[in-house]
């Protein structure tokens, strides 16, 4: 079972590079795999807002995972930081940096949702960055860069496992030789 998120364009933010294609790439070479249609859930640019996110997150997902599924979850957009708690999001088309905690989804949350699943394996997959020092990372306005607390306890989860293009500090950024993210390519 897969969910698969794109955002290259936002309604108020620069846009995340060839998040999109990205996307498309990974739903693309699951459907190769054997991964049925029914089971890749993909939410591209103007239909990956907060409410579609959260909806393909908490309900579709765990309508379609059984005991013994494999779950990937890929996310090729803008990561975001909150400076003031080193909390660190995922923005949805829909985000606005100046509004995290109302307009983003939190990664803890993300961890803690995936880490309830009766799945025998989940694999996060982040083609973003929560540095906020561009690339694929966006700021609160007035905000500096900080460095991101990527750790959570849901991560513990014997059954849960992140793949970041990035940590903390460091950048994700994208290639206009390949036209796609670093990571992702």
């Amino acid at each position: 079972v897969a969910l698969v998120i794109g955002i290259e364009k936002y309604q108020k933010l620069i846009p995340a590079r060839y998040a999109r294609a990205d996307a498309e790439q990974v739903a693309n070479y699951l459907r190769a795999l054997g991964y049925a249609p029914r089971n890749v859930e993909v939410l591209l640019n103007e239909r990956a807002t907060q409410t579609a996110v959260r909806l393909a997150l908490e309900q579709w997902l765990p309508d379609h995972v059984r005991a013994d599924s494999r779950v990937l979850i890929y996310y090729s957009g803008h990561g975001s930081v909150n400076p003031a708690t080193g909390e660190t999001y995922l923005v949805p088309h829909d985000g606005d940096p100046a509004y995290l905690i109302n307009t983003a989804y939190p990664t803890k949350m993300l961890y803690a949702k995936l880490a309830e699943l009766k799945a025998r394996q989940v694999v996060v997959t982040l083609d973003s960055c929560f540095s906020g020092q561009g690339g694929r990372s966006v700021m609160m306005e007035g905000a500096r860069p900080a460095v991101a607390k990527l750790e959570d306890p849901a991560l513990a989860s014997r059954h849960l496992a992140v793949l970041a293009a990035s940590e903390g500090t460091q950048i994700s950024t994208s290639s206009k030789a390949t036209r796609h993210g670093i990571f992702t390519y």
